[in-house]
């Protein structure tokens, strides 16, 4: 259930993996959690909204270009940041989408999933994210993800300044014993 051309070696996890993902491209995701990740030989994936690039408080296009280099992955959280489900014009949605899939490919490279904003998602946004070329896309539902899970409704736990170093080892085990991927993510830090 994870692409090996994007994580090589992926299947060789053998029992349940966990990912931290970052979503709006806050600065503070540059500045403390890639280097905290980094610290731990870890790496995240940080979502980013094409039209808040370079803007303050948020990462620059350098910033993102450097997660990169340093084997951080990179997608999609929109141009706009609006819920998808709420544009009822075709074109709307597939302006949304397809101009942040172009737009973060230009400046970035190949983008191959996208975090719906809000987590808000329907048949009919899934549908037009596969038709945009993503692979995967995540959600904000707390299930765990399987083998067989749909692979454009993928959930998330959203972690809280409330969220304690024990229920994140709880998702660990979590994921572990029921051989699961346990996707967690943050907006601020």
């Amino acid at each position: 259930f994870i692409n090996t051309t994007i994580v090589p070696n992926a299947h060789a996890q053998t029992r349940g993996i966990f990912t931290l993902s970052f979503d709006d491209n806050h600065d503070e995701h540059y500045t403390i959690a890639a280097p905290l990740l980094e610290q731990h030989g870890m790496r995240g994936t940080f979502y980013i909204i094409t039209g808040r690039i370079d803007r303050p408080g948020l990462m620059t296009s350098d910033q993102i270009s450097d997660l990169i280099e340093r084997s951080h992955e990179v997608a999609v959280h929109t141009d706009g940041h609006v819920d998808l489900t709420l544009l009822t014009n075709p074109d709307d949605r597939v302006h949304e989408i397809l101009g942040s899939k172009y737009m973060s490919e230009l400046l970035f490279g190949p983008m191959y999933t996208i975090a719906y904003p809000f987590g808000a998602n329907n048949q009919t946004v899934r549908d037009d994210i596969k038709r945009a070329g993503f692979i995967a896309a995540r959600g904000t539902n707390r299930d765990l993800n399987y083998r067989d899970t749909n692979r454009f409704a993928l959930g998330s736990e959203s972690l809280k300044n409330t969220t304690t170093i024990f229920s994140v080892c709880g998702m660990m085990s979590d994921a572990h014993d029921q051989d699961a991927w346990y996707s967690a993510h943050a907006h601020t830090i």
